[in-house]
């Protein structure tokens, strides 16, 4: 007997939503969960590809995890953050979205940046600048 077969679930995928991966281990090795997930990986998986059809609906969410000895004050919103935004824009859009053409997607990280880069956050850039000011030679 499955005890579990109505249980609700978080999905949080090594695959796709460690986001300590690909940044190596305390010895100076590669990572177990080697390479790093982009920003663009994770709006573009697909949460439910991997389920069994019955099991869809038990899915309450996802979460992206940070799971590192290596952060600091000074590393870990770099290592966060816009992947987790992703994520976020990602679980409540379906793919179908007629907006999540990734330039589309790209602008709207990039206000997202903005608007909490202005409120005192400090997020790295999506970009190295060049795609900012000509997106359509980027996308």
């Amino acid at each position: 007997m499955d005890h579990y077969s109505e249980s609700k679930v978080i999905l949080s995928t090594y695959d796709t939503l460690y986001l300590d991966c690909g940044f190596g281990n305390y010895f100076g090795n590669d990572a177990w969960c080697n390479p790093m997930h982009t920003w663009r990986q994770i709006y573009y998986w697909e949460p439910t590809s991997f389920l069994n059809p019955d099991d869809v609906a038990r899915v309450q969410g996802a979460e992206a995890c940070q799971w590192s000895e290596l952060n600091s004050d000074v590393s870990v919103m770099d290592r966060i953050f816009p992947r987790a935004a992703s994520l976020a824009e990602r679980i409540w859009s379906p793919l179908s979205n007629p907006y999540n053409d990734l330039l589309s997607v790209f602008e709207r990280l990039n206000a997202w940046r903005d608007r909490a880069n202005g409120r005192g956050s400090e997020i790295m850039p999506i970009s190295a600048g060049y795609c900012e000011q000509h997106p359509d030679q980027c996308f």
